[in-house]
Order: structure tokens, then sequence, then C-alpha cells
């Protein structure tokens, strides 16, 4: 019984690490300086045109908790560079 399931567990390590491919390719582009740079971007846009021309509500701090803290999105690029940062954290553990 535990030989057969050190097989599954062995064939579920096997497929899990053909799926995540080389790890360094996935974190190349997290070593910028700047994490959030589109909201970054948008953010300093409107403090400096004084907020014209937006509509939509961002974060208006940059902490790791803001999102939730405050319940306004990042830009959109940085939501998908989040999910994807995140996906590859779930596949590591």
């Amino acid at each position: 019984m535990v030989r057969q399931s050190q097989l599954v567990v062995d064939w579920l390590e096997s497929i899990a690490k053909d799926e995540i491919g080389d790890f360094s390719d996935n974190t190349e582009y997290y070593a910028k300086s700047e994490y959030w740079e589109n909201t970054l971007h948008t953010l300093k846009l409107r403090r400096s045109q004084y907020s014209s021309g937006f509509s939509r509500p961002l974060v208006t701090e940059l902490d790791p908790d803001a999102p939730i803290r405050q319940k306004r999105p990042l830009a959109d690029l940085d939501r998908e560079d989040d999910t994807h940062l995140l996906k590859n954290l779930f596949n590591l553990i």
C-alpha cells in the first residue's frame, strides 16, 4: 500500500515538474526595479494631471495589502502579473 502511494506521489511530482519547467525563466520578469509599475505610472499621471480624464478607481497606496484594504483594483497588467506570480508560487508549493 505504501509503495503504491509512493508511486502515485512520484508520478504527480513528475507531472508538476514538467508543467513548471525551469522556474528561473518564470521569475526573470519579477526582478524589475519596481513591482506594480503600471499602477505606479497611472498614479503618477493622475497626480500630475490632477485626476482629469481618469474615471476608474485604483489603489492609492502600493503595499501588498492595499487592494484588499482599499477594495480597489490594480492596473490590469499588474493584476495579470500578480496572477502569474501566484500561480508560479502555488506550483512550487
